[in-house]
This record gives C-alpha cells, sequence and structure tokens, in this order.
C-alpha cells in the first residue's frame, strides 16, 4: 500500500513537471490571456558571437518562460493564492480597501490633498484659464471646465486603514473648483453631482472595482453636460436617453479596470453594474458643433458609448494634450497624431466650444500645457 502511494505521489510530480513543456509544444488548451500592459520578450537567432557574449542565453531565457505552457493559468493562480492568503495585489499601484474597494494611489493622494500644488500656483493657471475663456467668448467660442468625479470623495469611508490616522489638508480640487467659482470661470462640477447622486440612483455609477465612473455614470454625466452645454452655447443639441438597461455582475468596458490588471481567478468583489441601450433624440433637426475635448481616461467612457459622433459635427479628443483621438485616429491607433505635430491653435480656432476634463489627481497639471500655451499666444510677452 505504501509503495503504490509513493508512485502515485511520484507519477503525479511528474505530470506536474512535464504538463507545461506538453502544452508549450502541443498547445491543445487555449489558455485566456492575462490581463494587463505587458510585453512578452522575443525570440532570437543563434549565432556564434551572441552565444560567447551571453546575449543569446539571456533573451532565449526570457522567451521561453513567456512561453511556458499554461503560464497564464499558473499567474492567475499564484495571483489567487497571494491574495487569498494574503490579500496581496500583483498590481504595482494597486491599493486594497474596505469591502474589497480598490484603489490608485493617486486618488488617495488627490483625497487627503498630498498632491496639493498651492493657492498661488491655482490662483495663476485660474486666472490664465479665465482670460482665455472671455477671449474665446469674444470669438463665439465657448470654454468649459470640467471636474470628473474622484474616487476618494465618493467613496471615503472604504479608503485602506492605512490612512485612518491621516487628516486631510487643502485639495486641489476643492481650491480649483472655488477659485473658478469666484472668477467667473464657466465650470461643471461632476464631483459635486455624484455625491448628489449616490443615494439617490439605483444603479451603480462608480464602481468599488474600477478607476473611472460607471458606464451608466458616464451616461448620466452625458446628459447633465449636453444640457449644460445647451444653455451655454444657446444652440439646441441632440440629447442621449435610454428605454432598456442590462443590469449584471460581469463587469464591460473599463468598470472593473482596477481588478483587471491582477488576474485573480475569482471575482475580487460582487456588484450589479448597469449598462443602458444608449439612443439620440432630435439628432437629424439640431446643428451639431464643433468640438475639442481636452482631459484625461474620464474621457474614454463617452468615446466607448459614441457620445461625440451623435452630437458633434466633427471632434477631437486630446488625451492629455498630447494624444489626438477623432473619428480619423481611433483611441488606441499607433499611429495617432500628436498635437505637438498640428496647428493645434488653429483647430481652437475652428471649433464651437473646447470642453477641459479632469479628474482630481490630474489636477495637479490640469490642462497639462494648453492653457500655458493658449495664454501665450493670446497674450505674447513683450
Amino acid at each position: 500500500m505504501e509503495d503504490r502511494i509513493k508512485k502515485g505521489l511520484l507519477f503525479f510530480i511528474f505530470i506536474i513537471l512535464i504538463a507545461p513543456l506538453s502544452e508549450q509544444c502541443l498547445n491543445y488548451i487555449d489558455s485566456a490571456p492575462v490581463n494587463g500592459a505587458y510585453i512578452i520578450s522575443p525570440d532570437t537567432d543563434f549565432s556564434v558571437d551572441s552565444w560567447w557574449n551571453g546575449r543569446f542565453q539571456a533573451v532565449k531565457t526570457k522567451y521561453l518562460n513567456d512561453q511556458t505552457g499554461f503560464r497564464p493559468d499558473l499567474i492567475r493562480l499564484n495571483n489567487q493564492v497571494d491574495f487569498s492568503l494574503f490579500e496581496k495585489l500583483h498590481y504595482f499601484y494597486g491599493k486594497l480597501g474596505k469591502e474589497g474597494c480598490l484603489w490608485d494611489r493617486v486618488y488617495i493622494d488627490a483625497y487627503y490633498g498630498f498632491d496639493f500644488i498651492g493657492q498661488e500656483k491655482i490662483l495663476e493657471t485660474s486666472m490664465k484659464l479665465k482670460k482665455i475663456q472671455d477671449t474665446l467668448q469674444k470669438l463665439g467660442k465657448s470654454l468649459v471646465l470640467a471636474q470628473a468625479p474622484c474616487k476618494g470623495w465618493y467613496y471615503p469611508t472604504l479608503i485602506p486603514d492605512l490612512y485612518k490616522d491621516r487628516s486631510r489638508g487643502i485639495t486641489n480640487l476643492e481650491s480649483y473648483t472655488r477659485i473658478a467659482d469666484s472668477l467667473g470661470i464657466c465650470q461643471f462640477d461632476f464631483n459635486t453631482l455624484f455625491l448628489r447622486l449616490k443615494e439617490q440612483s439605483q444603479d451603480l455609477i462608480y464602481a468599488k472595482q474600477g478607476i473611472h465612473w460607471t458606464m451608466f455614470g458616464a451616461a448620466l454625466a452625458a446628459d447633465s453636460l449636453i444640457n449644460f452645454l445647451e444653455r451655454n452655447r444657446k444652440q439646441p443639441m441632440p440629447h442621449i436617453y435610454w428605454t432598456k438597461v442590462d443590469r449584471v455582475v460581469n463587469a464591460r468596458f473599463t468598470d472593473n479596470d482596477l481588478s483587471k490588471p491582477l488576474n485573480l481567478i475569482f471575482p475580487m468583489t460582487s456588484e450589479k453594474l448597469s449598462y443602458p441601450e444608449i439612443h439620440f433624440r432630435n439628432e437629424d433637426s439640431c446643428k451639431k458643433q464643433k468640438a475639442i475635448y481636452i482631459g484625461d481616461s474620464f474621457l474614454c467612457q463617452w468615446y466607448y458609448m459614441g457620445l461625440f459622433d451623435h452630437i458633434n459635427s466633427d471632434w477631437q479628443i486630446w488625451f492629455r494634450f498630447k494624444t489626438v483621438c477623432s473619428p480619423k485616429y481611433p483611441y488606441g491607433d499607433p499611429n495617432a497624431l500628436q498635437v505637438k505635430d498640428m496647428d493645434w491653435m488653429n483647430e481652437v480656432k475652428n471649433s464651437d466650444y473646447i470642453v477641459i476634463l479632469y479628474t482630481a489627481s490630474g489636477l495637479s497639471n490640469l490642462g497639462n500645457g494648453f492653457i500655458e500655451k493658449s495664454y501665450d499666444y493670446f497674450y505674447p510677452k513683450g
């Protein structure tokens, strides 16, 4: 009996050792790829020189390691064991909060004011923005500063215990909102709106496992922005609406963009997410306007729902005033145009309105240079 157990264990160990190699050679099981940003090491050709200088061995080792059979499944198994036993996350920026709420450190920093840039800098930037807004208004253009919601304000009680003894300081978000209001800057505060909707909406508008507003939250925000722009521009715009909402537990689009890169076997937390079937009213009868949207990744959810194609005659997204996304350059296009390589001020002059949308973590560099360069253009020194 003891001998049979030993042989059985030996056979089991042999199978465990041989299985990855057989999968690598035969590829008989199609494993789902791992999520997140990573680069598969390339293969290399043998040469005498690369052999003697050691480059062939180093590159080949990395390549074979990435080609190991069942590697994605083994990564998920390892990550699940580490999380289940030790609450360890295999994600560089990831922080685990209460009730399975996931955090990126930048949102915690923004909420506590750790990234505060100072009242003087915020006042200087706001005054430049006000002058740019006034100049564009004389040209018949509108400039809107929109404050995207921040997870720190939405889920303050779920922030990791690591920060429970920290006191909050002055924040960029609250300072920008207050100063912009006092200067008469045209702004829309989505952060305050979401805090008000948090207790009213039966559908989740900010997910514990995500960074951004949910797709349903983005739809509500889009409806509010359209109404705001319509009043500001005094021109009718196509209106967003939905009659059907899918409520599911399997996240779509970016609603689990923090939990997805963790590559776990089981979901970290269970949330019922809502996905509206989007339609647009009076799309053909309204005179659509040309728009430029400058901001961070909170613009992506509007892009995914096709918002810009329906409410604008032409549109561009300038992600952090760097990469251009447009009907010509879809999101993620490796050949996308860079703002620095185009006559971007001419694009501004030919647009009807510009929306600057940033969440709190991006306010330490609001506009990513757009405000300063636009101000220098309209108000050159000397």
